[in-house]
């Protein structure tokens, strides 16, 4: 099967990993999502509060597929497009799957996550190509990964392929308007929509907390670093705020 993962992509990611490689820490790359009463998500520990935004793109879609009643102890739990690995981490963390396995296409980043966390496995692999038995999978979550491949059917039928019956896709992800595009690929590949969340404003929320923030929840952190995560906050800021760019959150369910 046929990689589709951009070249653009694994080059910007190269760039930010050859600047914050040398640091004792994982950061998150996302746009993050804040509540717009400032009310948490969810209740972090210390050494996770400075991330909370970030954080917060994931456990948002936990948070809501609760209502179904799921022991999440007993399933196992697949992140696509994991990056440095601190996402996926801190869902066995926090949520305490039986398993937690992340997949980035970027060797570099993977290597990374297996040298800081020990708790989850950590795969080198195509999102659409995907390294695993058919029905072996009882959750996915992608989080700001699907717009690198959205255009082709791959991953829509790998996911599905690979996700037991009865299992959860958790998608979120920044879109131009073109969101029925993947909308109608999830259909085509037989999931059903169980929810669809407009998270713009809240991921605005986040981006203006993290331009205003960043610098002192990372005082640690030297300029150059600085300035490369509060560049992208503000760029995407202005898209959200003069509806440039919509922000989705899904929850598909395989029947």
């Amino acid at each position: 099967m046929k990689n589709f993962t951009r070249t653009y992509f694994n080059d910007e990611i190269d760039k930010v990993y050859s600047i914050v490689n040398d640091e004792k820490w994982s950061p998150l790359l996302n746009h993050g999502y804040k509540n717009l009463d400032s009310q948490p998500v969810f209740n972090y520990d210390e050494e996770d509060r400075k991330w909370s935004n970030q954080l917060n793109l994931y456990t948002h879609l936990f948070e809501v597929l609760k209502k179904f009643n799921l022991d999440f102890k007993k399933l196992n739990l697949l992140d696509i497009g994991c990056g440095f690995g601190k996402g996926a981490a801190s869902l066995k963390k926090y949520y305490m799957f039986n398993e937690v396995i992340g997949l980035d296409y970027n060797l570099d980043l993977i290597n990374h996550a297996k040298i800081k966390f020990k708790d989850v496995t950590y795969i080198h692999g195509s999102a659409t190509d995907l390294p695993f038995e058919d029905k072996s999978i009882d959750i996915i979550v992608n989080i700001e990964s699907l717009h690198h491949y959205k255009h082709t059917p791959y991953y829509y039928k790998e996911v599905y392929r690979v996700l037991k019956q009865g299992g959860y896709l958790l998608m979120s992800d920044i879109y131009g308007g073109d969101q029925y595009v993947s909308e109608i690929f999830f259909n085509k590949a037989g999931f059903h929509m169980s929810d669809k969340i407009n998270i713009r404003p809240m991921v605005a929320e986040s981006c203006k907390d993290e331009m205003k923030n960043f610098k002192s929840n990372h005082p640690y952190m030297d300029e150059k670093k600085v300035r490369l995560f509060t560049n992208l906050y503000e760029n995407k800021y202005e898209g959200y705020i003069n509806n440039i760019d919509d922000f989705f959150s899904y929850i598909y369910y395989k029947i």
